[in-house]
């Protein structure tokens, strides 16, 4: 049972969570002595809900789905694997198939942009199939500038989302000029969307266009981003009896269930975004390719067995009908049992995960990243490989367990790749799986509770070597091009017997905690103790790290933290530069080596105040003889951020952490210039008012609740801006 003391002062129990998972398993176990370990549910919750009766296949797994990818030796065409998926030539080959009256093909997305689906889509439609295609309705609604009356209605919480979200130009408020470029990100998917509005026209009996309900801003005052329809599916269903269709569908016979979104940039090279060109391409005409494009990096698997699809199908049939009600997925009631497991002929599992929201429903809610968790904190077994690649990273807890995790396995092979355009954001997660403490900023934070070390991050895995961001680039409009998208993981552990299993988890799910309140998404788990899983995936994510696309994450964040806040200089940007000050921040140095650092920052100078600020504190290291390290340049971040709030007693706790190695004979000097550096910070974001002193025994305990969750608490009453708020839908188009 491992722990370790850290330069805070703090040990961290680095198998709490690993404890609770494994009890919980082993007394959900101890029931069923005979159920076999792959059958294990992957909840982070097993013991809260009872489980249902599996179901078996009499097909080995690689006869029940098949895994896609669009990189790497064994890479498909997205577009082309849809067009075949969509072809009437396949169709007539899936066993039950009777005439194309009896079938129907849904299109299930977060938003549908490719001509070339429209095109699949429509010949099936000439030859009689029905067509349901369920999207978010945010990707194709153009976002209106509110009257008075809509203004006036909103809640503090809810304008100052609405000035964020669509501030395409940063200065800090929404104009109408904005909300044209805002609109611009959306016109591919708006003409796309009346394009589907023709096909219903001309078929009105065999079209049927589903959208979620609209949210221009979060309808929940306390949420902090609109919800949305999330899932990724194409699928095909026959009629219950071939004979007619009055019993209705039947469940789909066979599925892609993916990451891509059936748009140009998620299933092939995209299309360059001049509205004309967009316009000739939406119409069918030749249009102008992006050259360097090879479309977003993708993930996903084919499911070819009707019974699979039945088990893991989930609630998206109950979503999609509150949808046709004007409501959204979180208005279902969350499941009393766990979903259905699915075991093949040769043992292998696949369970799927949905999301249930955040509304007050009875039982407690189950995030489906959490569920990859059950697996990582199992205590009988050695996990060999972590492989990963998401879009979004921003789930701080996951971070952290999964940091604790990698500290007690013998890893040989570990990588994960995030998209650049999330990766470099203040609400980004990775510094909490790389180097940063946990901060609590909240009011009512105890004293020596506002700034906690973690487990460190494993030396022997080098996060500065195996952690890459993908950079796709962005186009005149702001617009991210190519984008990490795959959302899914790749574990190899050995349990207590020595036999090797192999996990895939994949879906439309980021990792992010929106994924499983906000979002209405899907994330599957896939086990098996069969090497051919191996032979297929591991080389997929082995190729990413080879893309020329890929930068290392400390370089690309050291890059963005000076380029946000310094002038650019050739100097300062130099990638030898950039090394040699990651390489200072993990390993230290001389005084001599940080001012010849620090030089380089203040020829270019501050760009930013928050840019001031951070230089200051930068040089009171110097001052003072102190190693700066990357866990206090992220705290200089977080300090000087003027969105970030500040508690008095993180403040005390911060002052305390940098003040404990200096000589006593500076102690009194660096701490008055320490103190005035922070006042000046706090001139532009003041310090919340001092709680005062607990009246009564009522007041104590909520005191002491505080001290345990003090941003939740002032979430709720709406007194702590939540970071993620600031979450610009601009950027997540083709999410």
């Amino acid at each position: 049972m491992g722990s370790t003391t850290s330069r805070f002062g703090v040990i961290t129990k680095l198998t709490f969570f690993g404890l609770v998972a494994w009890a919980s398993t082993h007394s959900l176990l101890a029931k069923e002595p005979k159920l076999p370990s792959l059958q294990q549910i992957y909840s982070p919750s097993p013991i809260s809900r009872p489980y249902q009766e599996s179901v078996f296949l009499d097909q080995n797994w690689n006869e029940a789905l098949r895994f896609i990818f669009n990189r790497g030796p064994d890479a498909v065409s997205y577009l082309k694997e849809v067009q075949k998926f969509l072809s009437p030539a396949e169709i007539r080959k899936i066993k039950g198939f009777t005439s194309f009256d009896k079938v129907r093909v849904n299109l299930i997305g977060y938003e549908i942009r490719s001509r070339e689906v429209l095109d699949s889509l429509s010949a099936l439609l000439d030859e009689g199939s029905f067509a349901r295609i369920v999207t978010d309705s945010s990707t194709m609604t153009p976002v209106q500038y509110p009257t008075d009356e809509i203004w006036n209605s909103w809640t503090r919480e809810q304008k100052r989302y609405f000035n964020t979200a669509y501030d395409w130009d940063g200065d800090g408020r929404t104009s109408t000029e904005d909300l044209k470029h805002v609109n611009a990100e959306r016109y591919q998917a708006i003409l796309t969307w009346k394009k589907l509005e023709e096909l219903q026209k001309k078929y009105p009996k065999q079209v049927e266009l589903i959208k979620s309900p609209v949210e221009i801003v979060p309808a929940k005052s306390f949420f902090n981003y609109p919800r949305l329809h999330h899932m990724k599916e194409i699928s095909i269903q026959f009629t219950k009896n071939p004979n007619s269709r009055a019993q209705g569908w039947a469940d789909p016979v066979r599925s892609m269930e993916t990451s891509a979104n059936a748009t140009d940039s998620c299933l092939d090279q995209r299309v360059a975004q001049d509205p004309r060109n967009i316009e000739a391409y939406v119409n069918g005409e030749p249009a102008k390719r992006v050259e360097s494009s090879e479309g977003h990096i993708q993930f996903g698997a084919v499911f070819e067995i009707q019974e699979m699809m039945k088990a893991v199908r989930g609630p998206l049939e109950e979503w999609i009908d509150l949808y046709k009600r004007g409501e959204h997925f979180d208005a279902r009631k969350i499941d009393s049992e766990q979903g259905i497991r699915v075991v093949t002929k040769d043992g292998s599992v696949l369970q799927a995960f949905f999301s249930e929201g955040m509304q007050p429903h009875e039982g407690k809610k189950i995030d489906p990243i959490w569920a990859i968790t059950q697996i990582l904190a199992r205590k009988d077994i050695k996990i060999k490989t972590y492989y990963d690649g998401e879009f979004v990273w921003t789930h701080k807890a996951y971070s952290r367990h999964l940091r604790s995790i990698l500290s007690h396995h013998p890893i040989e092979n570990f990588a994960l790749y995030v998209d650049g355009s999330q990766a470099l954001e203040t609400y980004s997660a990775l510094p909490d799986l790389t180097f940063a403490p946990t901060l609590r900023q909240g009011a009512g934070v105890f004293k020596g509770k506002g700034i906690q070390d973690f487990a460190p991050f494993p030396e022997n895995l080098d996060w500065r070597k195996n952690i890459m961001i993908y950079r796709g680039g962005p186009n005149f409009l702001k617009r991210n091009m190519d984008k990490a998208h795959l959302k899914a993981r790749y574990i190899e552990f050995e349990d207590a017997m020595g036999v090797m299993h192999y996990v895939v988890g994949w879906g439309s799910a980021n990792t992010s905690y929106n994924a499983g309140q906000l979002n209405a998404d899907v994330f599957y788990i896939f086990e098996s103790t069969d090497p051919e899983v191996a032979k297929q995936i591991r080389p997929f994510f082995e190729s990413l790290r080879e893309d020329p696309r890929m930068q290392a994450y400390d370089l690309a964040y050291l890059e963005r933290f000076l380029s946000t806040h310094f002038l650019f200089t050739t100097q300062l940007f130099d990638e030898k530069y950039l090394q040699k000050l990651s390489d200072y921040l993990l390993n230290g140095g001389s005084v001599r080596t940080y001012r010849s650092l620090l030089g380089r920052i203040q020829e270019a100078g501050a760009r930013t105040e928050q840019g001031a600020h951070a230089l200051k504190l930068m040089e009171w290291f110097e001052k003072y003889n102190q190693e700066l390290n990357w866990d206090d340049l992220y705290i200089i971040q977080v300090l000087t951020d003027p969105e970030s709030h500040k508690g008095q007693n993180f403040l005390r706790d911060l002052a305390d952490l940098w003040l404990e190695s200096i000589p006593k004979n500076k102690t009194r000097f660096a701490k008055t210039s320490l103190n005035r550096r922070m006042m000046e910070v706090l001139d532009d974001n003041p310090m919340p008012e001092q709680i005062s002193k607990p009246k009564n025994a009522i007041e104590k305990a909520r005191m002491k609740i505080q001290g345990n969750c003090g941003d939740y608490i002032g979430m709720i009453e709406g007194k702590v801006p939540i970071e993620r708020r600031r979450f610009p839908i601009a950027n997540v188009s083709s999410n």
